[in-house]
């Protein structure tokens, strides 16, 4: 049962998050409804997936134990240690790149959202994007990942799974200066995934993700 939820979940997130909703509906809807509409459509439809998501993990997270809480407690000590290394790393190749005078698409595209709906920036960018990303990229790909090669192998195709997720269609349509922030990503994927299994907790990494992006919400 553990395997078909795991799966269950990154179908979910795959295909109907980043291939239907994000790739396909969102970008036609935006051509032809008011902004004030798109925005409460995305947050919407975000909610009724990410709700549809816990509604398959938490009861089997609460009986086996061993997604939301492998070890008892959230350390938020180590979750905020965590949250200020991966801000320091995009701060430092923000310094980099200044003189470049270019911010990574996914910056851009937060920026834009924040600016429009601080609402649907703080629903997507503080309790989707967490629990959604961390949920699938720190546990179920690895543990589908791992039931086929190594888990070093499997923790550094998540890694880049996740960066590419942040930079590739950037990267697909063009803007090769995207490289520069595919190594920062995948670099901040594997602190939270070390985090997640220093605790042993997700809500940790949850945690970490989550003050992350509020950092770019009130900064």
């Amino acid at each position: 049962m553990k395997r078909e939820k795991e799966l269950a979940v990154l179908f979910l997130y795959f295909v109907i998050e980043e291939m239907l909703l994000g790739g396909l509906v969102l970008p036609l809807l935006k051509e032809h409804i008011s902004l004030e509409g798109f925005h409460a459509f995305s947050l919407l439809a975000h909610l009724f997936l990410l709700v549809i998501v816990l509604l398959i993990c938490f009861p089997f997270a609460v009986k086996q134990a061993d997604i939301f809480m492998e070890k008892p407690g959230i350390n938020v000590f180590k979750s905020l240690s965590a949250a200020v290394l991966i801000l320091a790393v995009q701060v430092l190749i923000g310094l980099f790149l200044r003189n470049a005078e270019i911010a990574s698409a996914n910056q851009q595209a937060l920026a834009q959202m924040r600016n429009e709906s601080v609402l649907r920036y703080a629903t997507e960018s503080l309790i989707y994007a967490p629990l959604m990303e961390e949920l699938v990229f720190r546990h179920c790909l690895i543990e589908r990942l791992y039931a086929h090669c190594s888990k070093g192998i499997s923790v550094m195709i998540s890694c880049v799974l996740f960066a590419l997720m942040h930079v590739g269609a950037a990267l697909f349509a063009g803007r090769l200066m995207e490289l520069y922030y595919l190594p920062v990503y995948a670099f901040c994927a594997l602190i939270l995934y070390l985090l997640k299994n220093n605790t042993g907790s997700l809500l940790s990494s949850v945690l970490a993700h989550m003050c992350v992006n509020l950092a770019v919400l009130v900064l």
